[in-house]
């Protein structure tokens, strides 16, 4: 089964942030980072549309409670939970507080650049989807059989 620590790993290897950096972090921080964490992966739930197992988490074990789930579900999972972190970043009123601070310095190329990453990983992810859909137990599908197969006789000859 998938845990959820291999779901956080997972994540964290996508994104880098302060936030949760591991340098003088108390068991009180680590808490809040898991609940972080957390958040993101419900948000991240929604938006994968079709899973071809439960996405269900046992919270008491801290696992999903499908045995089918694998790498690919992760990597989709993990993909939009970047993208409600980037979401998250945009949406801070730190990087747009400056605005009404300071007229003569605007973060506006900094808030560019995250709505480019935004719109990336939201493409990333739809991408990872889509590849994830067109092969059924890890097999590419056959599309042979929509059009009856290497049996299927041509009529009149």
């Amino acid at each position: 089964m998938v845990t959820l620590q291999q779901v956080y790993d997972a994540f964290l290897a996508k994104v880098t942030d302060d936030d949760w950096s591991d340098t003088g972090v108390t068991e009180e921080d680590l808490e809040w980072m898991v609940k972080d964490w957390r958040a993101l992966l419900q948000q991240a739930i929604p938006y994968f549309k079709f899973p071809k197992c439960s996405l269900l988490i046992d919270d008491y074990l801290g696992v999903f409670t499908d045995e089918r789930m694998g790498d690919a579900e992760v990597a989709i999972l993990t993909t939009y939970m970047k993208q409600q972190w980037v979401k998250r970043t945009i949406d801070t009123w730190e990087n747009i507080k400056t605005q009404y601070d300071e007229k003569d310095f605007s973060q506006a190329h900094l808030l560019n650049q995250f709505i480019k990453l935004k719109a990336q990983t939201a493409e990333e992810a739809e991408k990872l989807e889509a590849i994830y859909y067109r092969s059924p137990n890890h097999r590419p599908f056959n599309y042979q059989n929509l059009a009856g197969g290497k049996t299927r006789r041509r009529r009149g000859r």
